[in-house]
């Protein structure tokens, strides 16, 4: 597409997108009856277009008005809730609804001749490479998470899909597949979705219209963590939410619903199939949120009494994760690599925190001050 036609496109679209939600102010159809809509308009747009870049553009302006809309009526939700509830109502990829369907109830058959079951080299390791008769899904669907709206995307979805335990019930499939015994939690999830009046050995090819993913869940994860991680972490910035929330969010999930997953031979739990200094440095990001904001308003400095509450809220941060300070082998003069604040708040940062700690030196280590 050419550039002028190309633009056109976008402002079109958009000025499409502006024009039914201010249609939707007077309406006032639910989001039910009105989201579906609009997504058709952007399917549209979409598939006559055949330009990913205008697609992702017309999709971020739609989310960025509900955002503001939720906002205006909700002045405490988040952009990420609200992200969430509008892809809730949408019923393509971009959307959770075909992803929530009763398990078991829509089983699909391939009518592909079957064929022999592969084998792992280690008959009670399951082997995640599939002949070209198993249809596969890749689970980024080829978008690159230097994408912000993708990676928004890509950390909502594992959530669900982990959820759900959908990796876990294509993992009992995979073993059922290649005849490895099944845990009591594989056999749980694969009970509800079989129908024993069919055949046992009928292949099962997708769930709920999906099939399997292309990579094992732990390449997933993998394949996004590293993407929520800010080096060095400007307090000065504003950082999105799902760079701020994203991996405490992901390990919540994972520590109610990881259980029993297939694990590499170097982690003892789901959490620990993220590398161990990878890991940390999220911990660690996360305690910076208390300092998050500094220098965004002249206001906003630590010369202000009224905000050095900020070092107290930090240091109890630090405390709650003390195992990843003592991993980091954290001090002052390191942290002051990892975390940047503006220039006249960065020597009173480090007074504040001898102070409050009883440090003597910038090269001391703050686990042993917690």
């Amino acid at each position: 597409m050419i550039d002028d036609s190309r633009t056109l496109a976008v402002r079109l679209g958009k000025a499409q997108i502006e024009a039914m939600f201010a249609r939707q102010r007077v309406a006032l159809l639910d989001d039910s009856a009105f989201l579906p809509m609009l997504e058709a308009v952007l399917t549209v747009y979409e598939d006559v277009l055949s330009d990913a870049a205008v697609a992702e553009e017309l999709w971020e302006r739609a989310f960025a008005v509900y955002d503001r809309l939720c906002k205006e009526a909700q002045p405490a939700s988040t952009t990420t809730d609200n992200r969430k509830l509008m892809r809730s109502y949408l019923l393509g990829r971009r959307g959770s609804k075909r992803q929530s369907q009763p398990t078991g109830k829509r089983r699909e058959k391939s009518a592909v001749p079957k064929t022999e079951k592969p084998k792992p080299s280690n008959p009670t390791q399951m082997c995640w490479t599939f002949g070209p008769d198993i249809p596969t899904e890749d689970f980024f669907e080829a978008r690159s998470l230097d994408n912000m709206h993708n990676l928004y995307e890509a950390v909502d979805s594992f959530i669900f899909w982990m959820e759900q335990d959908r990796f876990l019930l294509w993992e009992a499939v995979v073993c059922r597949e290649q005849d490895i015994p099944l845990t009591p939690r594989q056999k749980k999830v694969l009970r509800e979705l079989l129908d024993f009046s069919d055949e046992d050995d009928e292949p099962i090819h997708y769930i709920d219209e999906v099939p399997r993913f292309s990579q094992p869940w732990h390449v997933i994860l993998n394949a996004i963590v590293p993407r929520l991680l800010i080096e060095p972490y400007r307090t000065f910035d504003i950082h999105d939410d799902v760079t701020c929330d994203g991996w405490k969010r992901i390990v919540a999930v994972l520590r109610e619903h990881g259980e029993g997953l297939s694990l590499p031979s170097d982690a003892q739990s789901a959490e620990t199939v993220v590398p161990a200094e990878l890991r940390h440095k999220l911990w660690l990001q996360f305690c910076f949120d208390a300092l998050s904001g500094l220098g965004q308003d002249e206001s906003l400095t630590l010369e202000d009494p009224q905000q050095q509450y900020r070092i107290g809220w930090f240091i109890d941060s630090l405390r709650e994760s003390k195992d990843s300070v003592v991993f980091l082998h954290l001090t002052l003069e390191s942290l002051g690599a990892m975390v940047l604040l503006p220039a006249k708040d960065q020597p009173l940062f480090i007074a504040l925190m001898k102070e409050r700690l009883g440090l003597h030196s910038n090269q001391e280590p703050i686990a042993d001050a917690l």
